[in-house]
């Protein structure tokens, strides 16, 4: 009887780790490693692929209106890029957040993902 419960509970401890693993993943390297740990494909490459397009969409769009506003103003040498880079965001502000509030809730809901496949098993 004790064999069976020491089985159980390492059992339950391997599925801990994994679970921990995948959540680490997920919230620390990038939304989708954790699923791609789990093996499930189609839902890591999903979410790899959103975060991707969302990251790459607002450096783009960042860069584009950063350098738009560079042809537009004539700055000296003496370039402050902090200033720069604050009137880029004034100047876009609402379409930028609004892709900063994506990137958001593609993570979160890539650490979700994982967090109910574990409790549904």
């Amino acid at each position: 009887m004790m064999n069976l419960s020491s089985q159980h509970s390492r059992a339950r401890e391997a599925v801990s780790k994994k679970k921990s693993m995948a959540l680490g993943l997920n919230i620390l390297v990038w939304p989708g490693a954790g699923q791609l740990y789990l093996n499930k494909k189609g839902k890591g490459y999903f979410f790899i692929g959103a975060e991707l397009l969302l990251v790459g969409g607002t450096f783009i769009r960042f860069m584009s209106v950063m350098f738009y506003l560079l042809n537009v103003r004539s700055y000296s040498l003496d370039l402050n890029v902090w200033t720069l880079m604050g009137e880029t965001w004034q100047s876009d502000q609402e379409v930028l957040f609004v892709m900063l509030v994506g990137i958001f809730l593609v993570w979160l809901l890539a650490v979700l993902d994982v967090w109910v496949s574990f409790r549904e098993s």
